[in-house]
């Protein structure tokens, strides 16, 4: 299967790229070193071309709450628009789990941005989504 990883380089998506290349699968690398910005979509519709599956495992630096939940935002509606003109088929976002529980952390914010912006428009997207939580 051809699986595009969003975050490819960060440390959940490195390991994320190497357990699916372990079984065999086609990885496609999406990060701005590799030549696609998520926040702004420039590249994103190349590297999603005959794509089936998106993993997103983005991660945000900033330690201010409107920072980060800008920063998610943008890349979630950014990441399903070019999924849907792709036709992928299925959409993985890996979280946190409990993060709607934990207020004050920038980072848990962003993560419920994602949340908000992928389920209420779920059935406009031709991708199936999956949301994995882990636990530290």
């Amino acid at each position: 299967m051809r699986i595009a990883v969003a975050g490819a380089i960060g440390n959940i998506g490195t390991l994320t790229v190497a357990a699916l290349q372990r079984d065999g699968h086609e990885v496609v690398g999406i990060s701005r070193s590799l030549g696609v910005d998520l926040t702004t979509g420039e590249g994103l519709d190349d590297a999603l071309a005959g794509v089936e599956a998106v993993v997103d495992a983005t991660n945000s630096t900033a330690a201010d709450p409107a920072e980060t939940v800008a920063y998610f935002g943008a890349v979630t509606r950014n990441l399903l628009a070019a999924e849907l003109r792709a036709g992928v088929g299925h959409h993985v976002l890996l979280s946190i789990a409990g993060a709607h529980r934990v207020g004050g952390n920038a980072h848990y914010a962003g993560k419920r941005e994602q949340w908000a912006r992928r389920w209420p428009d779920a059935s406009a997207s031709s991708s199936p989504t999956l949301s994995v939580c882990s636990s530290r």
